[in-house]
């Protein structure tokens, strides 16, 4: 049976997890409509703001997550020919005529994964949807929700902005849309910034779907996934270049409890950056976008207005070192020497003790993918987490 497949694919900090929050929240009465929204994410995942779409579900759930290395190993290596026959599987079997799938991996994948993704969907009515925004935000808040997540080195918007064009890693709608036009897939573009205040309802209306939910309430929350403001990732870049990695992270933590205000940025030289090297992806989306809702391709005419770092985030900063002050020589010892009984313990046969210090919390603070998972954060730590070296305190 043929049937409809809708793809949403993810662009970073375009509304992507808020759309996926309301989608998991009415997999029921979507259904009630025909529509199947397949592996929704657990309600912890949903409530502690870190959806990432129901294919990463399905890369968990199933399996093809094993073995996976944060840090060094990327999601979409594992869009292999066997999870792609899961995909068509999961479609097949639907016993609905419309599947939703969504995900911000898809905006990162190679063009021949997508191909072949796209392939073993051939049987069905396949459409891409996708949310865009202006180049300069966009790129800027990017930036934001790297400084936040990244386990490496904080770097300046400048800094970031510097290595993009050997990497384009995390500006994924410039490098992910050109793949999507060259494979020639029915796509619906939509401009962030018209819907920001619900994605939900203008991804239905795109979709044709708003009748399935229409006794239902069509609202999707602003504040799912919150960026760092740039005052608070100013203060992290700064901060990590004077204290240790869970500092940096107590710090970032504490920030993201706060109401998000911040002050105007912008900076003509970056943005004159960012329009010179994605002119041909801009061009692009711009096309398929109505000419009211074109993404800007000039400078703005306003000045520069620096990043700067707010009193409030220098007020937190010296209240957390109050709160942590650095720890004594004996738990310093103790800590220096958990690793090595641990290495003692498994050249025994023994299993791994967990860290004097553990903190479930900071675990799956430190590692989205096992809370994404839904997965208890000792058990993971247990049988894999310690040999893959994951952090685990805040401080």
């Amino acid at each position: 049976m043929k049937k409809r497949v809708i793809i949403h694919i993810g662009f970073h900090k375009t509304g992507s997890s808020a759309l996926q929050a309301f989608l998991t929240q009415n997999v029921a009465a979507l259904a009630v409509g025909g529509v199947d929204y397949p592996y929704p994410e657990p309600d912890s995942v949903v409530a502690a703001g870190g959806c990432s779409g129901n294919l990463m579900q399905i890369l968990y759930r199933d399996g093809f997550m094993d073995g996976f290395r944060r840090g060094q190993d990327h999601a979409w290596q594992r869009v292999t020919p066997s999870f792609i026959r899961r995909i068509r599987e999961v479609v097949d079997s639907s016993p609905h005529d419309t599947v939703i799938f969504s995900s911000e991996m898809l905006s990162n994948v190679p063009q021949e994964v997508v191909s072949g993704v796209l392939a073993a969907l051939n049987a069905h009515d396949v459409s891409v949807v996708c949310f865009v925004r202006d180049p300069f935000d966009f790129a800027y808040s990017c930036w934001r929700q790297v400084v936040k997540t990244s386990a490496r080195r904080k770097r300046s918007f400048n800094e970031y902005l510097s290595r993009v064009p050997q990497t384009h890693r995390g500006l994924s709608m410039f490098q992910g849309f050109p793949r999507y036009v060259a494979l020639g897939v029915p796509l619906t573009v939509l401009r962030y910034e018209t819907h920001r205040k619900n994605v939900a309802k203008a991804f239905l209306a795109a979709t044709g779907l708003t009748s399935v939910l229409a006794d239902h309430p069509i609202t999707s929350e602003r504040e799912v996934n919150r960026s760092l403001t740039g005052s608070e990732a100013a203060m992290t870049c700064l901060l990590a270049k004077r204290h240790s990695p869970d500092f940096v992270a107590t710090y970032i933590r504490s920030a993201l409890t706060r109401d998000g205000r911040d002050s105007v940025f912008y900076d003509r030289a970056s943005h004159r950056i960012v329009l010179d090297w994605f002119a041909g992806p801009i061009a692009q989306i711009n096309e398929r976008l109505p000419e009211a809702e074109r993404l800007s391709t000039v400078l703005r005419d306003e000045p520069d207005a620096p990043l700067s770092i707010e009193p409030g985030d220098v007020e937190l900063y010296l209240n957390l070192l109050e709160q942590h002050p650095l720890p004594g020589r004996t738990a310093r010892m103790k800590l220096a020497l958990h690793p090595v009984l641990n290495w003692a313990r498994r050249t025994v046969g023994l299993r791994p003790a967990l860290p004097p210090d553990f903190d479930g919390e900071a675990y799956l603070f430190h590692n989205p993918d096992v809370a994404a998972a839904n997965m208890d954060p000792v058990k993971h730590y247990l049988a894999a987490g310690h040999a893959e070296d994951r952090r685990y305190r805040f401080n």
